[in-house]
């Protein structure tokens, strides 16, 4: 059994190591309000605070962490900056931390892809990030992060859950799988007892330990084979799935190389992730356009280098169907550490559970939408956009052009779609038999887009405002359930988008 010594860092208020006989830090230290990292040296040791609490909790559990205070929040507003996390995180990197407990996070849009950015990079150098979700909304950050181990307390779970107990939602809505009952109380230097408060930031450092101790006993201890077995001690685990990784979001994703069956992918701009290449897959069938896409892959590998994943586009095909040959090629990109997005036509389910090896890799493909289940809810307090396209491949563009005019202007705006290469461009797959993922407000945003590619399919949405995309060349036949709607925007292929938005917004001022 492999026994090792890990370094473990608290991002939160200080540490105050004498309270509850913490013992020494190896760091202490702030990032200020204008990131500058110092020493911290007036802080009374034995003094209650949140993350010596944390600390205690970590300590109870893994009384052998070699733990580290990074202070970031501000003792009298009790809050900080995404500024200042973005460089405590950095700092961590720096100092090779192995893994950090963050009991804070932030539901502020504009703190969002500045965290991702950072997280994805602390990632990439081996730092394994646990954080509390937000007490109050779904979609936290980091803790709604793919790369990131998110924590709510188990208040709300439906699994009854004892002292240090926890369960694993793999198909999670806010993509927050753990639902964590902590200790309950711990003893500090006077000899009194305290009770631990039932919150998220709590039930994290619970977490935080567990996932130190299961690092001290594996090698391989990257983001998804830690979630792996976090899984496997859950108290709701089911044997058969201790090989499947699931990835709601693409969020980990920074650069790609995009595999394509058709020359006019080639035309995808992404403003989600860097595409660094685009190729055109040749080959008489599916099964010799994939190996030729490993082929590829074994002749370059300076550019493996430089890419974390790999997008396979053939939205006309039915990839997943050659289950064996796409195995051989995750097993490969296994061995690079790179990630996996499948994007085909969705007749057949792609089976991880038939992987027979433990892999580290990401995968994305649309048939695991299947298994997300979410409560309907008709109660959306937040407006409503529904396109229709009818032309084809400009709802993705328009309604990530909405979206950052709406942001710019101070309103958080998110955009989903029905049409399953909409996440490259930066949108929400939402299908439109799941539609629920919309209506129950995950995201407490202000506005949500939904995009219709389909139009042969039936949606159940009762949108503020309808926009159609229509051709110049065609006449449009609208169903009646669209015409009824009084809020309708025609537009064509050469749409203004600062118009339609301005359009929009008047709308919405009446």
């Amino acid at each position: 059994m492999i026994s090792k010594k890990l370094k473990l860092a608290i991002i939160d208020d200080g540490i105050n190591i004498n309270r509850y006989s913490i013992g020494e830090l190896e760091y202490d230290v702030e990032v200020t309000y204008n990131l500058k990292i110092r020493k911290v040296n007036s802080i009374d040791s034995f003094d209650s605070s949140h993350g010596t609490t944390c600390a205690a909790i970590i300590k109870k559990i893994a009384p052998n962490a070699n733990l580290s205070s990074v202070k970031i929040i501000n003792n009298e507003t009790y809050k900080s900056t995404a500024a200042q996390l973005v460089k405590s995180i950095e700092w961590c990197v720096d100092k090779k931390i192995d893994i950090v407990n963050l009991s804070l996070g932030t539901i502020d849009y504009r703190d969002f892809e500045p965290i991702r950015e950072v997280v994805n990079y602390a990632t990439k150098n081996g730092l394994i990030i646990v954080a509390a979700g937000n007490n109050n909304v779904g979609y936290t950050c980091p803790a709604s992060l793919s790369n990131v181990i998110g924590v709510k307390c188990d208040i709300n779970s439906k699994i009854s859950l004892d002292e240090c107990e926890y369960a694993y939602d793999l198909y999670s809505p806010d993509g927050i799988e753990i639902n964590a009952h902590s200790i309950d109380e711990i003893t500090n230097y006077k000899g009194e007892v305290k009770k631990i408060l039932k919150c998220n930031s709590f039930a994290t450092p619970f977490i935080t330990a567990s996932v130190y101790n299961i690092m001290c006993r594996q090698i391989n201890n990257n983001i998804v084979n830690v979630k792996r077995e976090l899984m496997k001690r859950a108290v709701n685990f089911a044997l058969g799935r201790d090989n499947y990784f699931f990835s709601k979001n693409i969020d980990w994703i920074d650069k790609a190389i995009l595999f394509s069956a058709n020359k006019e992918d080639e035309n995808i701009i992404s403003s989600y992730c860097n595409i660094v290449e685009k190729v055109n897959l040749k080959g008489i069938d599916i099964k010799d356009k994939l190996r030729n896409l490993i082929r590829y892959i074994k002749y370059n590998i300076t550019m493996m280098k430089v890419i974390d994943t790999i997008i396979i586009l053939m939205e006309h095909y039915s990839i997943t169907k050659f289950q064996e040959d796409i195995f051989k090629l995750i097993a490969y990109l296994n061995c690079y550490g790179k990630n996996l997005i499948i994007i085909d036509n969705g007749e057949n389910e792609l089976e991880l559970s038939k992987l027979k090896n433990t892999i580290g890799t990401k995968i994305w493909h649309q048939s695991l939408y299947k298994n997300i289940k979410r409560k309907i809810s008709n109660n959306k307090n937040s407006p409503l956009i529904v396109i229709y396209d009818f032309v084809g491949n400009l709802s993705s563009i328009v309604a990530i052009g909405l979206k950052k005019l709406f942001q710019a202007n101070g309103y958080y705006c998110v955009a989903g779609t029905n049409e399953v290469k909409g996440i490259i461009y930066g949108l929400e797959y939402v299908p439109v038999d799941r539609l629920g993922m919309i209506t129950n407000n995950i995201y407490n945003e202000d506005i949500y887009i939904y995009c219709v590619n389909n139009l042969r399919c039936e949606v159940d949405l009762q949108p503020d405002v309808t926009v159609i995309i229509e051709s110049e060349k065609s006449i449009i036949e609208l169903d009646v359930s669209i015409a009824l709607n009084e809020n309708i925007i025609f537009v064509n292929e050469n749409v203004d988008l600062n118009k339609l938005y301005n359009d929009i917004f008047n709308l919405f001022e009446e």
